[in-house]
This record gives C-alpha cells, structure tokens and sequence, in this order.
C-alpha cells in the first residue's frame, strides 16, 4: 500500500469515529428522579415528532408503584415560552403506576418535562429531559443500533481492505504509520475528535439542536403520516379578549444611589448586596470624633446666649417697671398740672369779681356824695327858709302854718342830709371792702400761677424721664431681640452640627434591596461619591418590550396578566401604566410597563417574567380553542419578525361521513 492510500485510508477510520461520536444516543426511554420519586417517560408516536403526542409516565416511590396520585405534567421548550400548558395526567387502567397526558412538540429542539405529583397532602416534583427526534421505546431503539451499525461497517471495511490487500500480494507495513507523518497526522485526528466531542458535549447551548438535528428537522416539519384520531369541539359565539404575550422583567421602582450628606470614615456597613433593607434601617456608619468637639462648642455657644437672653429679658422687666411708674407719675403730674391751672382759673375769676365789685363801690360812693351834696344844698336852702320864716314871724308876715312847714322841710332837709352822709360813709366801706378784696384776689392769683407753672415744670421733667424710661425699654427690648437672634443661630449651628452627626448613621429612605456596594468600611465617604446602589422592590415596575405592531394596540389602563416563568399557575393581574411614545429605532420595540404595589407574590429585581397584556376585545364574535388554532410559514400576518398563516380545521358531517376542510385567517 502506497503512502498516500495509508493517510487516506487513516483519515477516513478517523472521520467516521467522529461521526459516529457526534450522533448522540437518543434511544432508550427518559428516566429521572426527584423529591424520592423514580419515573420512566415514553411517548406515543415512540419517536418524538412535531405535533401531538402522548406522554406516558412510571412513577415509583422507594421501588414501589405510585396509585391514587394526581399528577400534572407541563411538556416545554427550557429557552422559549410557547404557550404550553400544564395537563393532567390520567391513570393507565390495567397499569399501576402509570399515567397518561397529551403533550404538544411545536418545534424541533430540546423539551423539558416537568412532574408535579400531590398524594397525601404532600407535593413533589421532578423534571425530565427530552428531545424531538428521541426513540422511548422501552426495547432499545436505534440509538443504541446507530454506534454499533458504524462501529461493524468499520470493522468490515478494516477486514475488507485486509483481504484485498493480501489478495493483490500487498503486505501491511506497520512500520509506516511509526514515521512523524503518519504520527503527526494521527495526532491531529485524535484532537481533532477530543474537541469536537468536547464541543457538542460542553459548549452546545442548552436546549440547541445538534448539527445533524438542525439538519434533519425545520421549524414547519409536517406531522407523521398515518390516521390519528383528533378531538373536535363546537365553535360558538361569545366575548373574547384579544392579548399579546411577552417575556418581560422586573426593574425597581425606584434606583438610588446612596451618598454620605457629610465627609467621614465607615466604619461600619452591615448591608450585602442582596440585603433587603426597609425604611429606617442602617446602611453605614461613618465616624463622628471630628462632629462632637464642634457639637459641645456649639452647645456651649447657645447656653451663653441663652444666659445673655435672660439677662436682657429681666433688664427689660426693669426698664418696663421703670416705665410704668413714670406712666403713673406723669398721669399724677398732669392731674396737678390741671388742679392748679383750675385754681388759677378760679383765683382770676375772683380777681376779676373783686374788681367789679370795687367798681360798683366805687360808682356807689360817687352816687352818694352826690346825694349828700344835694341833700346838704337841700339843708341849707331849708334853714334859710325857716330863718326867714321866724323872721316873719316875729313881724308876723307868716301864718302859723306856714312856720310849722318851714319847720318841717328843715326837719326833712337835715334827715336827708344824714342819711346821705350814711350812704356815703356805706359806700366808702364798701369800696375799701372790694378794694381789699381784690388785694386779696390778687395774691392768690399770683399764688395760683406760681403752682401752676411749678406744677408744669414738674410735668416737663417727668416726660422727660417717661421719654428716657420709652428709650430704655426700647434699646432692652432690642437688646433681647439681639440675644434671642444670638440664641435662634447658636440654635441653628447646634441643630447643623447634630444633623451633621445624624448624617453620620446613612439609612434607608423606602424598602428595597442593596444592588451594589461600592465602597468598604475603612474608606473615606465624600459628599457626591455614591456608597450604596439600592433598588426600591415596593412597588416593582414590570416592563416587556414589544414590538411596534403590538405598540399601537396597547393602551393606558389595559389589563396585564403576570405570572414568573417557574410557577405559571400562580398569575396575578394588574393594569398597564405607561406606554412608551417612542420606538426604539435598532429593535422597532417599545416599551410597556405595569405597576405592582402589593407585597406577595413578591418578584426580584431583574427577574424575567411573562406578561399577557390584552389589545382588544369584542363582546360577540366567533370562538375556537387555541388548541384547534395552527400556523404556517408564509402568509400576511407578521409574528415575532415570522410571516405565518393562521388556520383551523373545520369538520362538517356529510352523512355518515365527516369532513374536514382547513381555513385560513
């Protein structure tokens, strides 16, 4: 044999031990265990093909068979929701331990089962690995036919070629496959083949189809040929709800940084990413030895304004006594001031009475000495006349009558003559009476005003020191104003430096959960340089990207219905809250976003979801199961960038015949 047929024969044993290593053993049934519970899975078609199937479970616990379970069964893709649900497992009649349910393979790739089984009050549950394309037949199938056909067929070409050889007179020289070509080749094909089985077994993605399933199998693979049968149900009329589902996540309400308020060394921080923390716990701690000599110093400031203020307050207290008693001896000044202009007043209108009367004495002594000059005129004319009269007596010339009258009149005239001289020496008293009077009156006019004007002097003072008692109270209130600003700032500096040591224990301000620590205690925390990353867990936003077709759909208020991608039987419902305006332009998504404020479920941050958000409903229209609906490559409706058709088969009965048409949609 030539050395060119060595190496290709070499190369051609080695390409089919790699692909033989390459095909994986899909052949014998599926088996696991979990929770102390063993169970074997077969289907029915054997071989796991796109469509419908029927899953068969074992199920034993401690080696015996399990009877009288409920057992539910949720056949699934592990890296995409397909919309499967979970289904009950009936029991097999003639068969313990054995339960049955339909099962839906909507594409080619891997499928995980998972087993949930209530007996007794207790839950357990396990999970099962499977693929399209598996053989579960219990006899062994052709994965475990697959390795020993090739390894045979390679036995027989190795013989073959033996044969032939020594047939043609050709020897085998195992002494060339010792030359460094020959080696080296060897080697390379050895690696060759350790890494690629190394590759498929470890760095395969989970769940992704190997090179000779993507091969095999297509997204739109059609089912089995043969006669299955098929479950009809009645189409009717009702309301539907239309919905769109997406795979979202959680994000917090709120994502905070946490900075230090003043500068300081932590020296503690007992919070761990991952820590959920509630309002009012304690972050870190800085340290406060440079905070308390300033917080005495300024405890020391405000005791002596307040002291300073006290003192202020009682000189207030005195200028204000001061001020009052200056009050009162001004009002007693004034009520003086006005007694004595009173008896001032009276004192003049004496004077002035005791004037007039000395006027009216006066006029009274003129009119009497005018009366007497008459009445002494009047008795001299009456003596001369009763001279005369004797005269004629004694000669006779009178009669006696006469002489009585003369008489008479001068007896009249001398009366009149003496009471004039009365009313004048009267009327001289009465003038020396008004004229000592008004002496008097004088006197104590002048006597009145002297007080007067005292009394006024006195009152001038006294306002005087109630202006300087007003200018004390005042310069004491401003002095007390002073000090209780002097005490309202050291109150201020004092309350700066406790908030500055308050600042120093950083707490929580809303229930969340740590996201990330960015510094350690030892480091010195700045004002502005963030210590903390922190999550507000409640409420949680939930939020799915969708794409622009569903975008336009959706509205403010929608119901959204959202369970995790683990525990799709525990859903909760809520409302869409935000629709984003805008579309992002590298995806062509948007995004929508719902609130949750209630404390359980409780979700993580960053926890995928699913969430159902509804689009649109019609309060009559026709409805089949979602079951019944299929689709097809290829159509005019777009979902997830896929043009597909949408279809249900629709069975009439034609007499004893039923037939069935398909309706595109």
């Amino acid at each position: 044999m030539s050395e060119r047929r060595r190496t290709v024969f070499i190369r051609f044993v080695f390409a089919v031990m790699w692909l033989a290593a390459c095909v994986p053993g899909l052949s014998e049934p599926v088996r696991g265990s979990g929770d102390g519970l063993t169970a074997v899975l077969t289907t029915d078609p054997p071989v796991i093909a796109l469509g419908r199937a029927k899953v068969t479970l074992e199920l034993r616990d401690g080696g015996q068979p399990l009877d009288d379970a409920e057992v539910r069964v949720l056949v699934r893709m592990p890296s995409m929701d397909m919309g499967e649900r979970e289904e009950i497992a009936r029991p097999v009649a003639g068969a313990p331990g054995r339960y049955a349910a339909p099962a839906v393979f909507s594409m080619a790739g891997q499928y995980v089962a998972d087993v949930t089984v209530k007996k007794g009050g207790a839950q357990r549950k396990l999970q099962l690995k499977l693929s399209t394309g598996m053989d579960t037949r219990e006899t062994g199938g052709s994965g475990r036919i697959l390795p020993i056909a090739v390894f045979a067929a390679l036995v027989a070409l190795v013989g073959y070629t033996l044969i032939r050889m020594r047939q043609t007179g050709q020897r085998v020289e195992l002494r060339g496959l010792a030359k460094p070509q020959a080696i080296m080749g060897i080697v390379l094909l050895a690696v060759a083949l350790a890494v690629a089985m190394y590759a498929v077994r470890n760095w395969r993605r989970p769940g992704a189809m190997t090179p000779i399933e993507a091969q095999a199998m297509e997204m739109a693979t059609p089912p089995p040929p043969g006669v299955a049968p098929v479950v009809v149900a009645p189409v009717d009329r009702g309301p539907v709800d239309q919905s769109v589902t997406y795979i979202g996540q959680v994000a917090g309400w709120v994502d905070q940084d946490i900075y230090p308020r003043v500068q300081g060394w932590i020296v503690a921080m007992p919070v761990y990413v991952g820590t959920r923390v509630r309002a009012g716990d304690l972050l870190a701690r800085l340290d406060t030895s440079e905070i308390r000599p300033v917080l005495d110093e300024r405890r020391a400031a405000v005791r002596s304004a307040q002291e300073a203020e006290r003192m202020a307050a009682a000189e207030e207290s005195r200028a204000s006594a001061d001020l009052t008693r200056a009050h009162a001896a001004v009002r007693a000044e004034e009520a003086s001031v006005e007694v004595s202009r009173a008896e001032l007043a009276a004192a003049e209108a004496d004077l002035t009475d005791a004037r007039e009367n000395l006027n009216v004495a006066q006029l009274m002594v003129g009119e009497a000495s005018a009366a007497l000059t008459s009445a002494e005129e009047e008795h001299v004319y009456r003596q001369a006349e009763l001279k005369r009269a004797l005269s004629l007596r004694d000669r006779g010339a009178v009669s006696v009558q006469e002489m009585e009258r003369a008489r008479a009149d001068a007896s009249a005239a001398s009366a009149s003559r003496d009471q004039a001289r009365l009313r004048v020496s009267q009327a001289e008293a009465r003038v020396r009476s008004a004229a000592a009077r008004v002496r008097s009156a004088e006197a104590a006019v002048a006597a009145a005003r002297q007080r007067s004007t005292a009394a006024q002097e006195r009152l001038a003072a006294m306002r005087a020191e109630l202006a300087a008692g007003r200018a004390m109270v005042t310069a004491a209130m401003s002095r007390r104003r002073m000090s209780g600003a002097e005490v309202a700032q050291a109150g201020a500096m004092l309350r700066a430096a406790s908030t500055s040591e308050r600042y120093a224990e950083i707490r929580a301000t809303a229930d969340g959960v740590i996201t990330e620590r960015l510094m350690a205690p030892g480091v010195l925390a700045i004002p502005g340089r963030a210590i903390l990353r922190m999550s507000q867990t409640r409420p949680v936003r939930l939020q799915a990207s969708v794409s622009e077709s569903d975008l336009a759909r959706i509205r403010v208020g929608a119901p959204v219905e959202v369970w995790r991608l683990d525990a799709p039987d525990r859903r909760i419902k809520t409302y869409v809250s935000s629709v984003a305006p805008l579309v992002n332009s590298g995806t062509r998504t948007g995004l929508v976003e719902a609130i949750w404020r209630d404390q359980e479920p409780a979700f993580a941050v960053g926890e995928a979801v699913t969430m159902r958000v509804a689009v649109a409903s019609r309060a009559s229209a026709l409805r089949v199961p979602t079951a019944a609906v299929r689709e097809q490559v290829g159509g005019g409706a777009s979902v997830e960038g896929r043009t597909v058709t949408h279809y249900v088969w629709v069975a009439r009965a034609n007499g004893p015949i039923t037939v069935a048409r398909r309706v595109a949609f």
